[in-house]
């Protein structure tokens, strides 16, 4: 029997950075077809309800510099009720530093493509990051100032992954608007683990390469006496 993610419902959460729900002890590794990668990059599933139009839901996890990150929201219309969702990832001093709204084609999971995603995203550091779901039009105030945008690229390849946004009002986690309708929907948050770089790995390999080299002149000194 194919085993699936955990999906944790935990209800109405922080409705400020200050108050976010950490989601660090639902990670997991269970197979779920609803999140790319769900067996090799552990995720988080948690669902709660966006529950008006001026509502921003705020979650955070901790990060691990040159890790990959994605985000991404199921359900929007397709769990009884329409939400129409937007995304944003926040770095440890509260300033936005990627966002989404809709994403289309439709990822895994999702019924239509107002459901957002974000990522794949690259953790330019290590320590706690925060996730907002808003509804459109509500977004990040800091947007407007932000000096450039990069399209994000999904798992699978698709240009639909949101945009890291870079210059942005440092500490500003405000937002403004809101007009859609509200709903419940469930968040993904998938998070790895950084890849060495390659003259790390080497440096590894001599490391290892040195500890043998020793391992053999005591074996031979031993064996000499």
């Amino acid at each position: 029997m194919e085993s699936h993610a955990s999906l944790i419902a935990v209800g109405e959460v922080g409705d400020a950075r200050a108050s976010a729900t950490n989601v660090d002890p639902y990670f997991d590794l269970l197979a779920d077809a609803n999140i790319f990668d769900s067996t090799t990059v552990a995720h988080a599933s948690v669902s709660s309800t966006n529950d008006s139009v001026t509502d921003v839901d705020w979650y955070s996890f901790t990060g691990v510099a040159g890790a990959t990150v994605f985000m991404d929201i199921d359900c929007g219309g397709g769990c009884g009720v329409s939400v129409d969702t937007t995304l944003s990832l926040f770095d440890g001093t509260g300033t936005v530093i990627a966002r989404g709204d809709d994403s289309s084609p439709p990822d895994p999971g999702s019924l239509n493509d107002t459901d957002s995603f974000v990522g794949a995203f690259i953790l330019p550091g290590s320590g706690t990051y925060f996730v907002a779901v808003s509804n459109y039009d509500r977004f990040p105030a800091a947007l407007s100032s932000c000096i450039s945008f990069a399209s994000l690229t999904r798992p699978d390849g698709f240009v639909a992954g949101g945009d890291a946004v870079f210059g942005c009002t440092p500490g500003d986690d405000s937002f403004s608007g809101g007009l859609s309708s509200t709903g419940d929907y469930i968040l993904h948050i998938s998070n790895s683990l950084p890849i060495p770089e390659p003259s790390t790995l080497a440096l590894l390999a001599l490391g290892l390469a040195g500890l043998d080299a020793r391992g053999r002149i005591r074996r031979s000194s031993v064996l000499l006496r």
